[in-house]
């Protein structure tokens, strides 16, 4: 058999590919249902009706305590000793086994849950199958009689290559457990579960730089992308959503890297926010795959070369507010406009400033890779990192750079140089008015390494061992823990450092 390559034929591999897995799913469906039936003596058929065991969650990791069981998060490890014994307060239903029938007819790859606008709030991207009708179908697992129908809107890109419908989840209450499926009448997908935000403000996201499947074989690189964030989130434990900080995809008109992205089961059950990255850059298909909330009215941030769906946007989680800039527009003035208003609205909402102040956006104003001698670092940076600071922003996250480094805390482009007596950098430290630290991320995916050419005295830490890397970030109150892990290393600590609040 010839395969179509895939820059002549992008959605021939698509199909092939599409094909070759569904022949894999129902191979292992078909043995799967052979071995039960070989061991009960009966066949098995997944309703919604049928009885669901309750089980407590256990944690996901043996070197968790107690407190991961009763939070689902990392424990501070200040407090960990302290935490007493307490019972989960939260008691999952176990997910019934998956299997081909009635209730599973529809096998679509192409979908993901993505960020609202708020935690109460998410929305489902899903390749279409009818031209119209598909809703999702959404209940509670610990009631699964009384359901929601979410239309679907289709949204379809300019050449007509891509169709997806879009629903919007709204009214979700805290800490419960959601099963959903796309679908209409009696044909659906498989269903797939999430957890909403427990009701306390703690919470944590994963933080990816970078997978940008593509850049050496496009299949290779979304195994890569699927193994990368199913390894973090099994052995350091679930997260509230994904943060991908750009360059999902190596070519913004190949709909196949788009597809790899969307593909793993984790996309499926946690919600994933983007950014665009120079490579998503002019991405004709951009959003129909990502829906951003909140987007700027005036669409600022909005490069001209790219459809309406790709402004500067923000949203909340509990009370902190993340602003996402796409920084390929190099108006400066417009994202710094943009955030203004945004804190501004969100105080006079609130009636206060959020409790912690989030930046995100593709390309890093404090590098350490051959980055840093374009015209348009230094651009961005004399222009940001003051606005930073004068806002109250209290982290960014970066990407761009294919390497990990981190700033001390920094003034404008000012850093505040604190060591030990030791001479050792402080990995607990203490913000003070006006400070921002500043995180640029290595690649989540491993497809492609820059080398550190120059270390800055900006630079408090900075690795590169050619090993994907991803940043968990646990948020609190009172501080904010960022935990490094080499993915490709059994999820082994990187390096793990602590905010303390201004």
């Amino acid at each position: 058999m010839v395969l179509a390559s895939e820059s002549g034929d992008a959605a021939g591999m698509e199909t092939i590919m599409k094909k070759v897995k569904r022949m894999k799913k129902a191979a292992v469906i078909c043995m799967a249902c052979l071995m039960v039936a070989g061991m009960t003596g009966c066949s098995l058929k997944k309703t919604e009706d049928n009885p669901q065991e309750s089980i407590v969650l256990a944690p996901e990791n043996e070197m968790e305590t107690e407190s991961v069981a009763e939070t689902g998060y990392i424990p501070d490890p200040e407090e960990a000793s302290a935490q007493p014994e307490t019972e989960s307060a939260l008691v999952l239903e176990e997910e019934p086994e998956q299997v081909a029938g009635e209730d599973y007819q529809l096998d679509v790859d192409t979908m993901a849950l993505e960020i609202g606008s708020d935690e109460t709030n998410m929305t489902v991207v899903w390749e279409h199958t009818y031209p119209e009708g598909e809703v999702i179908r959404l209940w509670k697992v610990s009631d699964p009689e009384q359901y929601v129908d979410f239309p679907g809107t289709l949204e379809t890109s300019a050449d007509n290559k891509v169709k997806h419908y879009v629903a919007h989840l709204s009214d979700l209450e805290p800490e419960t457990q959601y099963g959903y499926k796309a679908g209409k009448d009696d044909e659906w997908t498989k269903t797939y579960y999430f957890v909403t935000k427990p009701a306390v403000n703690d919470f944590q996201f994963l933080a990816a730089g970078d997978p940008q499947i593509g850049t050496n074989e496009s299949a290779e690189d979304g195994r890569k992308w699927e193994k990368a964030i199913h390894d973090m989130i099994e052995q350091t434990g679930s997260v509230n959503f994904i943060l991908s900080l750009g360059d999902q995809v190596d070519s913004e008109t190949n709909t196949y890297q788009f597809n790899l992205f969307m593909e793993p089961e984790e996309v499926k059950r946690t919600p994933v926010a983007t950014l665009v990255g120079n490579h998503d850059l002019g991405s004709p298909y951009y959003s129909q795959y990502f829906v951003m909330p909140n987007q700027d009215s005036k669409k600022r941030g909005q490069p001209d070369n790219m459809e309406d769906g790709a402004a500067d946007y923000y949203f909340t989680y509990g009370d902190t507010l993340f602003l996402c800039l796409n920084t390929n527009d190099m108006n400066n003035a417009n994202h710094i406009a943009f955030m203004t208003e945004t804190i501004e609205n969100y105080v006079q909402e609130n009636g206060k400033r959020p409790n912690w102040t989030i930046v995100a956006m593709h390309h890093s104003i404090f590098s350490i890779t051959d980055h840093l001698e374009s015209s348009s670092y230094k651009t961005r940076q004399e222009a940001l990192a003051p606005a930073f600071s004068e806002l109250g922003v209290d982290v960014v996250l970066m990407g761009h750079d294919h390497s990990h480094d981190r700033t001390y805390m920094m003034n404008g482009t000012t850093p505040n140089v604190v060591k030990n007596e030791d001479g050792s950098r402080p990995t607990t430290v203490q913000a003070q008015a006006g400070e921002v630290v500043y995180f640029t991320l290595n690649s989540s995916t491993g497809s492609k390494f820059y080398e550190q050419v120059q270390i800055g005295d900006m630079i408090a830490f900075n690795n590169q061992e050619n090993i994907p890397n991803m940043t968990k970030v646990l948020v609190r109150e009172d501080k904010i823990i960022f935990t490094t892990c080499r993915v490709e290393d059994e999820c082994s600590v990187l390096e793990e450092f602590t905010l303390l609040h201004k």
